[in-house]
């Protein structure tokens, strides 16, 4: 499977790839494209385990919920100003967050492989204590932070 790109698949509104079955590993998507998917509403990477990359959702203004726990994703772009409301991240590297403001669920597995932190005019997500539990953090941006 390798790379897989879902840009083309313009009516696109949910993808499942991955699954909360017991058991459940996929280790050959080491990358998904989603590149301009507007209608995109739902995805779910759950337990793919080979992705080695970063989750690029900054084309996909409509997405309201991503499942990646247990999934080896190294980060997370969400799109800035998108619908998103549930979010669930397995530990990552880098995650980028600007203008997300109908988030109701937001889980992230571990901050402590963090090492870059952009969160812009989201307050829903405790930038607070991102920023103790990460240890490695090394690149930092916060705007509209009021602790």
């Amino acid at each position: 499977m390798g790379d897989n790109d879902f840009s083309k698949a313009s009516r696109l509104q949910r993808l499942v790839i991955g699954s909360d079955v017991e058991g459940y590993e996929n280790t050959y998507m080491t990358k998904i494209t989603l590149g301009n998917n507007k209608l995109l509403e739902y995805l779910d990477i759950r337990n793919v385990t080979g992705l080695n990359s970063v989750i690029d959702l900054s084309q996909c203004n409509n997405l309201m919920e991503l499942h990646a726990e247990g999934s080896t994703a190294t980060g997370v772009i969400f799109s800035n100003g998108g619908k998103l409301k549930k979010a669930y991240i397995p530990s990552i590297v880098s995650l980028t967050a600007k203008n997300l403001n109908n988030i109701e669920i937001f889980e992230v597995e571990s901050y402590d492989r963090l090492q870059t932190l952009v969160v812009e005019n989201t307050p829903f997500i405790n930038t607070y204590e991102v920023i103790n539990s990460a240890n490695n953090l090394n690149t930092v941006r916060l705007i509209g932070v009021n602790w």
